[in-house]
């Protein structure tokens, strides 16, 4: 018996270890520019789990990297429709709206991010990096409004070497 639990709970923490990377190794696909790879790792991710946000997040930052904004609007749309609570998505769907020139949309949304983002401790780092790196990207983002979210966050997680290496990252995918 005692063999039967933990074998089944070894399984159940390697399972969970692989998705873990899965997101991650997707996640490094999109930094380092190889987006089909990236949108492949995502839709497997999205598939095997649609209520998975952070890969339906990451999914829609792809489809945007591929320049099909209405892909990403479309999945953001179709998931906050099932789950309009969804802080990642929001961001998502404000970085659509920034790139479609809805400033006030946007901020909107992002505003509403990190009110439900927050908790006792405030809001959440990742929903503060994502508002920062959708301003920087987008080229009618506020980069100051950015600046101030990613400062938030970096006060927060000060050992959260993302938030520090989003300006320059996003920047050097803009230029």
């Amino acid at each position: 018996m005692k063999t039967t639990i933990t074998v089944l709970l070894a399984s159940l923490l390697s399972a969970t270890a692989i998705r873990a990377q899965s997101m991650q190794e997707g996640i490094n696909h999109l930094y380092a520019e190889r987006y089909k790879s990236a949108k492949d790792v995502f839709e497997k991710l999205v598939a095997t789990n649609p209520n998975n946000l952070d890969a339906v997040y990451w999914l829609g930052q792809t489809e945007i990297a591929l320049e099909d904004v209405k892909s990403a609007r479309e999945l953001y749309s179709k998931t906050l429709q099932a789950n309009g609570n969804a802080p990642l998505i929001l961001v998502g769907m404000g970085h659509v709206n920034l790139i479609d020139g809805k400033k006030d949309d946007a901020r909107q949304q992002f505003e509403t991010a990190i009110n439900l983002s927050s908790g006792k401790k405030g809001p959440d780092v990742a929903v503060l990096n994502t508002i920062g790196r959708a301003n920087i990207d987008a080229k009618e983002g506020d980069v100051a409004y950015a600046i101030d979210k990613l400062k938030l966050a970096a006060q927060k997680d000060p050992k959260n070497a993302d938030v520090f290496s989003q300006p320059w990252r996003c920047l050097s995918e803009s230029s």
